[in-house]
């Protein structure tokens, strides 16, 4: 019967594990894209230049902008994959192939984020990295990154 009882609180003791693991996953929320940008009101230069800005929205959650991003012009969706224990954060544009690119925004949070810890973000396009940044989180964290 110990045994019995020993196991029972084991496997309940593993589910507690894996929850308490998901909770405290990092985890991207609140993601958009806009349609190609057509750049009648942007001067040339503004068009080539590519740039995030980030801000952190509470004590775990960062807002990220990114602007003038190249992208496929048949884009259909952004994925996402967060390498929890690399602090690697990847998008990965998904769409038909088109031989064209148009600049986009890029909106999105990441969320349960943590304090003082630092963080890598890349942009994949065809299956290479596009722009990578990185971030130290903070509560108060407020930045400009040129991707170019």
């Amino acid at each position: 019967m110990k045994i019995i009882i020993l196991q029972f609180m084991a496997i309940i003791a593993m589910i507690l594990i894996s929850c308490n693991d998901k909770e405290n996953s990092v985890y991207l929320k609140n993601g958009s894209y806009s349609e190609c940008a057509t750049g009648k009101n942007l001067t040339k230069a503004q068009e080539e230049t590519a740039y995030v800005e980030i801000s952190a929205v509470n004590t775990n959650t960062l807002r990220v902008d990114m602007y003038h991003v190249q992208l496929n012009c048949a884009l259909e969706k952004i994925e996402s994959s967060i390498s929890y224990n690399e602090k690697v954060i990847k998008f990965t544009p998904i769409g038909d192939d088109a031989n064209c690119l148009c600049g986009r925004q890029l909106t999105y949070e990441i969320s349960n984020l943590q304090e003082g810890q630092s963080y890598d973000c890349v942009i994949m396009q065809e299956n290479s990295e596009y722009a990578s940044f990185k971030f130290d989180f903070t509560r108060d964290l407020t930045q400009t990154i040129n991707l170019n």
